[in-house]
């Protein structure tokens, strides 16, 4: 099976056209669009294709956070359109797992000091809401999209607290997992490593103005 992988294409920001090319599915690997968007973009760009969706932080924007994946769902219904949210799917007898990774802020080791950098800085405890109304919080991700090891972190991040709301210590998790591949976004960085067995790979395009250089458009992977 041949995957085209996208992550963080950011369509609220600025469109974008699929290349055509040779493949079988397309992962889609969070912050598509805001909302349900993404799902109704990926219908029209690809209307033959299944499409693994996982959300990412910013499907969540303006949403309320236990309402984000069934409104996802809802969007996909009756098309090609996979949602993933701590949910598997079988597709040409390739197995998918998907979840929006929430950040534990522990990546340095520091947790008190980056959530509250977070808090003060970060967006998505602005746009989100709990189920009780109230505003997303760092506790609340730390006990609930982000990438899973510190080696997709860029190094000059690694020295500011707020990285941990980046990425968690997952490497062991990823290691023992058995996955042949481990897809993430959220860091707009490409990235494509091993950890033990599991490569590691993100492709993501950028928000706005801020392209990421090595984004590849027509980036394809054979798996099974």
């Amino acid at each position: 099976m041949r995957l085209r992988i996208y992550s963080d294409l950011h369509l609220e920001t600025r469109s974008f056209s699929p290349p055509p090319g040779s493949y079988d599915v397309v992962v889609l690997a969070g912050d598509v669009h805001e909302g349900t968007e993404g799902v109704r973009w990926a219908r029209t760009a690809f209307p033959e294709t299944p499409v693994v969706y996982v959300p990412g932080n910013h499907e969540h924007y303006g949403q309320t956070l236990p309402e984000v994946a069934p409104r996802l769902r809802e969007a996909a219904l009756g098309s090609s359109v996979y949602v993933l949210e701590r949910q598997a799917c079988v597709v040409e007898g390739v197995r998918f797992l998907g979840c929006t990774l929430w950040s534990d802020f522990d990546l340095l080791h520091d947790r008190g000091r980056s959530s509250r950098e977070a808090a003060a800085r970060g967006l998505d405890y602005r746009a989100i809401k709990s189920a009780d109304g109230r505003r997303f919080l760092p506790a609340d991700a730390a006990r609930a999209h982000k990438e899973a090891a510190a080696e997709s972190v860029p190094p000059d991040y690694l020295v500011r607290p707020r990285a941990a709301a980046y990425a968690s210590h997952l490497d062991p998790l990823v290691e023992l997992s058995g996955a042949d591949l481990w897809i993430h976004g959220h860091v707009h960085r490409r990235c494509d490593y091993w950890i033990g067995d599991t490569r590691v790979i993100c492709n993501p395009r950028g928000v706005g103005d801020e392209s990421v250089d090595d984004f590849d458009p027509l980036f394809t992977i054979d798996v099974g």
